[in-house]
């Protein structure tokens, strides 16, 4: 776990180093509004999963994903969504997020299903790559609700396209 602690830290201050040197002060969230992405560790909780997402305005973003990992014997399934906050202005930006994700795990004829609500805060970079795609780019941690008294905990890290 602290190698994988090691690896989030220095994908963070690449991440900065890369936005730092950019027009980080100009937002481009509201001129690409509509994109896809696939991220790892989300939707919460989840291994690798895809989604649509859509900049409301330039301080919210909504996020809805699908993921599903499984054997012969054996899956989970998750489908979640989220809202995430930004400071306005800023295509790198901090945020915070929250969210929920309906997760079914289903082992031979057993299956049991469970709502995770959760909240979210990380690192955000949306900026243009063509004239007509902008690529986003987040590195987060998220806090589901499992239980009373019970958590899981989860960084994520996922690519978006927004056009």
């Amino acid at each position: 776990m602290k190698r994988f602690s090691k690896i989030v830290a220095i994908l963070a201050m690449c991440f900065g180093l890369l936005a730092a040197s950019s027009n980080a002060d100009v937002s481009n969230r509201d001129k690409k509004q509509i994109g896809l992405w696939v991220g790892i560790m989300d939707p919460f909780p989840s291994l690798l999963g895809i989604g649509i997402a859509y900049n409301a305005f330039d301080l919210m973003k909504f996020r809805a994903g699908y993921a599903k990992f499984g054997t012969s014997s054996a899956s989970i399934q998750t489908i979640g969504g989220s809202a995430d906050f930004f400071i306005p202005g800023w295509s790198f930006s901090p945020y915070a997020g929250i969210g929920a994700s309906y997760f079914t795990l289903s082992v031979l004829s057993y299956s049991a299903s469970i709502v995770v609500p959760y909240v979210s805060f990380g690192l955000d970079w949306q900026f243009p790559i063509l004239p007509f795609m902008h690529l986003d780019i987040y590195l987060g941690y998220k806090v589901g609700f499992v239980k009373a008294g019970s958590y899981s905990k989860s960084y994520s890290l996922g690519v978006g396209a927004y056009f």
